[in-house]
């Protein structure tokens, strides 16, 4: 047990206190007891430090009551989760102990996404390179079909120009024959 020994003022007087308590709480407690005196001497106007000191006592216990009373409520609230809480923790222990394993299948998983996604993404740019290959052949071939019909019909007008001279030979043939 190590007693720290502090001195203090309270309402203009000095003490000297034994404690257990570190300064930072100690000062606190001196801080509070100052205060609740002020207060009482606010309150009564009388000279006698020890009536002042008494009200003083007086509201400090009451402070202090209001906090047991408080205090025992809270314990009796407390009861119950307190009950629960060792099955709770034992219950939740198994459910970490079942499912440790989820944030690494959760990693793997996502890992798959990702490179299922990447394929996905290489799948559709060929898939569009493709496309664009399609529509260029087909564009192509609509522009090759146009100009065999073209040269269809250019040839075939040729032809029919060929029938025509041929004709025209054949009847100048005829007449020159007759």
């Amino acid at each position: 047990m190590n007693r720290n020994r502090y001195e203090f003022q309270i309402n203009g007087n000095n003490y000297v206190l034994k404690t257990e308590r570190s300064k930072e709480e100690t000062d606190k407690i001196v801080r509070y007891v100052d205060s609740e005196i002020k207060k009482a001497k606010d309150i009564i106007n009388y000279r006698n430090p020890a009536m002042h000191a008494t009200l003083a006592c007086l509201n400090i216990a009451d402070d202090l009551y209001d906090l047991e009373i408080k205090h025992k409520s809270l314990l009796e609230e407390s009861k119950i989760p307190l009950q629960n809480y060792q099955p709770l923790k034992d219950e939740f222990d198994q459910y970490k102990d079942k499912h440790k394993n989820v944030d690494q299948d959760m990693e793997r998983l996502e890992s798959k996404v990702k490179t299922l996604e990447s394929q996905l993404s290489n799948i559709t740019n060929e898939r569009d390179k493709f496309k664009l290959e399609l529509d260029r052949q087909i564009s192509l071939y609509e522009k090759d079909k146009v100009d065999k019909k073209n040269l269809r019909d250019k040839l075939l007008e040729q032809e029919k120009q060929c029938l025509r001279y041929q004709k025209q030979i054949q009847e100048l043939i005829n007449q020159n024959r007759r």
